[in-house]
């Protein structure tokens, strides 16, 4: 697929995928920020700046954030994961710019109070506990602290009940002004729209973000001389199992073999786990491997 691709004089990428035939457009503001920047004391602040970022901006209340696209019959959202954070809407293709400012409002300018700090940090303890209640999830947390303990990789995107509580705006803030910088801002844009009008957009919308170099992340530690394992008792109807290996790292030449041997093992159906523990032995309702 050809893409566009123009970098910003502060060194924010802007880039684009060309689609006149659509009908609509689907927006992307990516941020090279996650998990794997945070440490035990701040564990989860990535995704609650996330959260707060819908909470209102210096001109738009959290209802005008949603308002203006969702009337549009566009949707908006918005993740984070390891080395990412991402804001992203999709809107009919005549309204697009419409939700580009409203993205690059929320992050740009977002209005970070304490009343709205206290109020999603009581959401956020909440979605920790709803994880700690599905043990299909829970179990995959386990397994990320086993694989990497001590390490950012190994904990909870959502932080634990402990960081969570003990946040500061002033925290918030200071982690913000580090991270959310122009040289770690990607915007992508998929559909009917020009990449000029793409680009013009972005450099009208984060021109206050400075050009400062990006700061990174401390490379994971695989190192293990012996296995580990962890069992955890709670009141369920069904045992949750699973099993680790560190493989290759991302970029190894070897990587799509090891995506076939993973086909070979769980990735479907005709899998031989999915085949002998539930076609021929019946012992699971779910089998899998990633």
């Amino acid at each position: 697929m050809i893409y566009k691709k123009t970098a910003l004089d502060n060194g924010l990428n802007v880039v684009s995928i060309p689609m006149p035939h659509m009908k609509s457009v689907s927006l992307g503001i990516w941020v090279a920020v996650g998990g794997r920047y945070e440490d035990e004391e701040n564990a989860g602040i990535s995704h609650f700046i996330e959260h707060l970022l819908f909470k209102g901006t210096l001109t738009r209340t959290s209802r005008d954030i949603k308002t203006e696209i969702e009337s549009k019959g566009g949707s908006l959202n918005a993740f984070t994961g390891e080395e990412c954070t991402c804001f992203l809407a999709r809107m009919p293709r005549e309204h697009w710019k419409a939700a580009f400012d409203v993205l690059s409002d929320m992050v740009v300018s977002p209005r970070l109070d304490d009343k709205d700090m206290e109020k999603e940090r009581l959401i956020i303890l909440e979605e920790i506990k709803m994880y700690l209640d599905l043990p299909n999830q829970h179990v995959h947390e386990i397994l990320n602290g086993l694989m990497w303990p001590g390490q950012p990789l190994g904990m909870n995107l959502s932080g634990t009940a402990r960081s969570v509580k003990s946040m500061a705006l002033s925290d918030i803030r200071s982690y913000k002004e580090r991270h959310y910088m122009a040289s770690k801002i990607i915007v992508i844009a998929a559909g009917a729209l020009e990449h000029r009008d793409l680009e013009d957009k972005a450099s009208s919308a984060f021109s206050s973000m400075d050009s400062r170099r990006a700061s990174g992340f401390e490379k994971a530690n695989a190192g293990q001389n012996a296995p580990r394992f962890k069992v955890e008792n709670k009141k369920t109807k069904q045992t949750h199992i699973v099993l680790g290996f560190h493989a290759l790292p991302k970029g190894d030449p070897d990587i799509y073999i090891l995506s076939l041997l993973n086909i070979i093992m769980g990735g479907n159906m005709s899998s031989r786990l999915y085949h002998e523990i539930r076609e021929r032995s019946a012992l699971a309702y779910e089998i899998h491997s990633y």
